[in-house]
């Protein structure tokens, strides 16, 4: 256990805290929970490679943390705040579809061989980044339809681009 491992973990235990903080604390609550969990999103990552840290474990964790944190608060928001259900699904559809996908790559592959995952891709980066800034903008009563087809097609696009590299990684001969 390290400390980018409890960043992840300290996640996926802020997810229902933001969730109850949307529904029944002040704004600024939310707010503040919000910064956190997705600072700690990037800090993860950022000391992981900092510090030599990065393992299998941890990458398991933080694509967990960051899968849950985005279908929760996307449903949260969608109930909360009347959003269409299309939306909501066309977004998470890809999430969904990316945390299955590289979790079979794991599981086919060696476990305790990191490198043999799809990486996280910039693409995928801006993705997570594009759907938390959406979260906000919509908590915050800046509902744009252009903010939100812009989430929609950056999720769409890097869905597809993780799917190709899954299907190669698939498809390659492994070493063994």
């Amino acid at each position: 256990m390290n400390i980018p491992n409890i960043l992840s973990i300290a996640r996926i235990i802020l997810i229902p805290l933001n969730v109850l903080a949307l529904f029944k604390w002040p704004l600024w609550a939310f707010i503040i929970i919000f910064l956190i969990t997705a600072l700690s999103d990037f800090f993860d990552g950022f000391l992981a490679r900092r510090w030599g840290q990065a393992t299998t474990t941890g990458a398991i964790l933080d694509i967990l943390a960051d899968r849950l944190l985005i279908i929760g608060l996307y449903l949260a928001v969608a109930v909360k705040f009347n959003i269409e259900p299309l939306y909501i699904a066309l977004i998470l559809f890809r999430d969904i579809i990316v945390f299955i996908g590289r979790i079979a790559v794991s599981i086919l592959y060696d476990v305790k061989n990191a490198q043999l995952m799809v990486p996280a891709q910039a693409i995928g980066k801006a993705t997570t980044v594009m759907q938390l800034v959406l979260i906000g903008v919509i908590v915050l009563g800046l509902r744009s339809a252009e903010l939100i087809y812009l989430t929609i097609g950056l999720s769409a696009t890097s869905g597809f681009y993780y799917i190709y590299k899954g299907v190669r990684t698939l498809l390659e001969p492994r070493n063994k």
